[in-house]
């Protein structure tokens, strides 16, 4: 629920996960995994994302964002 809800405000946002890769430093295969739901999307990984966008990891946990 989580990675989906950060998926879809990336793809609302218009931000690629290309750009959230390479910002984070975690290889676009591993954060692309992670948000379709194929890999565990780790605190870590999750933690930094939300830096990088600015928002509260809150706000992913608690809403659906699309």
């Amino acid at each position: 629920m989580v990675a989906d809800n950060v998926k879809n405000y990336l793809k609302e946002k218009g931000i690629k996960i290309s750009f959230i890769a390479e910002q984070i430093d975690v290889p676009y295969a591993t954060v692309n995994l992670m948000l379709n739901g194929k890999r565990r999307l780790t605190a870590d990984v999750f933690s930094k994302i939300c830096k990088v966008l600015e928002v509260s990891m809150d706000k992913f946990a608690t809403e659906k964002t699309a």
